[in-house]
């Protein structure tokens, strides 16, 4: 039996959670954990309790930080600084002792920064092998911060380097070398949402997932909306996930009179998210800034079709499985104008394709790629 530690700062409190990608670590901790394979978690204490999936042990680091969200900090803050400074001093530290004290045979890093950090450190001062899986975050914007030399270290000493999404691929093979890095695609595990077990609410309902942050374009997609109910559209949002800009959006909502067309539901449940995905008709991906986001093969595990502003991979897989429209990003005109072709029946999309990508996107056919690199068939 192999034991392979999974290294992750990212981790949800409790199963079921579907605030983050840290479900997607959880996710993929189970299909891991097997006959063949015992997975124990190492990752940085949250503030709480963290109750683990069945079967999953988890190896947690005190920092400074305590509940705060490491994509949150800011590293120009001194206080910040500090914190990121207790985090990687502690992390090294304890992430030795992890492989010791649980016998870790291998390491699987999710992120490149920080996880391939601590991986690449077990590595050199133990031996321990490691794959990394690089998740967008960790190259878009952790290769900026002065830790290019890092990064490559990380990603040369590597069996193996996986990045969820295609541009992410050619950015680190321009890192690492040609070739280094193979696509592996990311992505959380929701009930299964086949046609029979859907019920669309009715007239026409948007969906939106995802952090309440500049990046995600929510304040695009708010004013998009409004522009289209304003030439007479007669449909509603439903907007999930919660963050900086949530309060912002939440008044201007109120100021412009929107609140019976705009609902805000903040942090779900799993269990609501796939609620929310099969009363829903079409899912909105306004991002500025993207690789493969995890909600676009969620929607696609419920026939939802997608309308997505052109960044990252998303034109290639919108296109690939004709599961939506693209639009140019930060066109707050075009991406209203999309929302009124889909409500008048004029947006083109197949739900066949839909359902060819829900099946090749899915976690368990990454789960099963990664199982074969690191030797855990049979």
């Amino acid at each position: 039996m192999l034991r392979l530690g999974l290294l992750t700062h990212n981790f949800p409190l409790r199963p079921g959670t579907a605030s983050d990608a840290g479900s997607f670590a959880a996710d993929l901790a189970s299909m891991l954990h097997g006959s063949n394979c015992e997975v124990t978690v190492f990752c940085q204490t949250p503030g709480q309790a963290i109750q683990p999936p069945s079967g999953i042990k988890v190896h947690s680091f005190q920092w400074s930080g305590n509940d705060r969200k490491l994509g949150q900090l800011n590293w120009t803050g001194p206080r910040d600084v500090l914190h990121l400074f207790s985090f990687f001093r502690n992390g090294r530290k304890e992430v030795l002792k992890f492989v010791k004290d649980y016998d870790i045979q291998y390491c699987l890093a999710l992120w490149v920064v920080p996880s391939g950090y601590f991986a690449h450190y077990a590595w050199g001062k133990i031996g321990v092998p490691y794959t990394v899986w690089a998740l967008g975050s960790d190259i878009n914007k952790y290769y900026r911060f002065g830790l290019r030399g890092t990064i490559r270290r990380v990603l040369n000493h590597a069996d193996h380097v996986l990045a969820d999404g295609l541009a992410l691929v050619q950015t680190i093979d321009s890192v690492a070398g040609k070739g280094r890095c193979t696509f592996l695609p990311s992505s959380r595990t929701l009930s299964n949402g086949k046609s029979g077990t859907i019920s669309r609410s009715p007239g026409c309902r948007f969906l939106f997932v995802g952090r309440l942050e500049t990046l995600k374009g929510i304040d695009l997609l708010i004013r998009a909306f409004e522009r289209a109910v304003e030439k007479g559209m007669n449909a509603t949002l439903e907007v999930i996930g919660t963050g900086g800009r949530q309060s912002e959006m939440v008044q201007y909502i109120r100021s412009h009179r929107l609140e019976n067309r705009i609902e805000f539901r903040g942090g779900v449940s799993n269990e609501e998210l796939v609620e929310a995905y099969r009363r829903c008709h079409c899912l909105v991906i306004p991002s500025r800034s993207e690789s493969l986001p995890l909600v676009f093969s969620e929607a696609a595990q419920f026939g939802l079709p997608v309308i997505a502003a052109d960044v990252g991979d998303l034109r290639h897989f919108v296109e690939l499985y004709r599961a939506g429209q693209v639009v140019p990003p930060e066109d707050v005109g075009a991406l209203a104008g999309a929302m009124e072709s889909f409500v008048d029946g004029r947006m083109n999309w197949s739900f066949e394709g839909i359902e060819r990508g829900a099946k090749e996107l899915s976690l368990a056919g990454s789960a099963e790629k990664l199982k074969n690199l690191m030797g855990m068939t049979g």
